[in-house]
């Protein structure tokens, strides 16, 4: 990256409760935790913008992922799933 920060946020980081599979990313909205996708990282100018938005889109379904993305003013980011697909999102 050149004049430009990456930042990814999964969870297979912090397990708070192995046994529940509750995990360090939650949905403030619901308390629960996803775990729809395996990850999300977030290409932007700034560091600080690419880990709040790395940890928002984790939450976040897919489909807002590109409007997210534009708003914020992020390049692009890359959402691996479950399976090891990986999906592409550029602004």
């Amino acid at each position: 990256l050149i004049d430009a920060a990456m930042a990814t946020s999964g969870a297979y980081g912090t397990r708070l409760d192995p046994v529940l599979g509750s995990h360090h990313l939650f949905d403030p909205r619901t308390g629960a935790c996803p775990e729809q996708i395996a990850s999300v990282s977030v290409v932007a100018r700034r560091a600080v913008l690419t880990d709040a938005l790395s940890t928002a889109l984790y939450i976040q379904p897919s489909l807002l992922h590109g409007d997210i993305l534009k708003r914020a003013g992020a390049t692009s980011a890359v959402v691996v799933h479950l399976d090891g697909r990986a999906t592409n999102f550029a602004t």
